[in-house]
């Protein structure tokens, strides 16, 4: 028996501890991990192949961009009565461990006299496609960082809506 690792007593622990079981990687866990790292050693362009790293690089140029595209068409789609404006903002990357990290972003604020942001998000979920956007001081906003075809973010309504 050779001499022991730095370590290797902490090891044999966590290996005995009942929850090693549960916590462990498992197949598929390793498998998406190497396809991930092959993807990172041998890719061209990581930001066309990693739709969230895609997300995170785009240039607010790009998504100011879409912006001025989907303002009028989402009017048109919207009718007579909400108030669009496109604005800054900041989302936030990451969740559970990190939610607090900011990164730059264009929002449209969508308003409507006599209805609340709740309602107008309600709306949005029942469009086809449902669009999911998030009320922040009593507004509803659709967040342009992971728009990249305005045209998928125009709802359409059943004709009782």
């Amino acid at each position: 028996m050779g001499a022991r690792r730095p370590g290797g007593r902490l090891v044999r622990e966590l290996a005995r501890n009942p929850l090693h079981r549960a916590l462990r990687c498992g197949k598929l866990t390793v498998a998406a991990l190497e396809a991930t790292l092959r993807a990172y050693q041998q890719s061209a362009s990581l930001t066309d192949e990693i739709p969230t790293l895609r997300a995170f690089t785009r240039p607010l140029g790009d998504i100011e961009e879409v912006g001025r595209q989907l303002v009028p068409a989402l009017q048109a789609a919207l009718g007579a009565g909400y108030r669009l404006s496109l604005e800054d903002s900041t989302c936030q990357v990451g969740s559970g461990a990190l939610p607090t990290e900011e990164i730059p972003t264009k929002v449209i604020a969508v308003e409507r006299d006599g209805m609340g942001a709740d309602r107008i998000a309600a709306r949005f979920r029942a469009a086809r496609p449902p669009i999911i956007g998030r009320v922040h001081d009593g507004r509803f906003l659709l967040d342009l960082r992971t728009i990249f075809e305005p045209a998928g973010a125009v709802p359409a309504w059943d004709a009782a809506d």
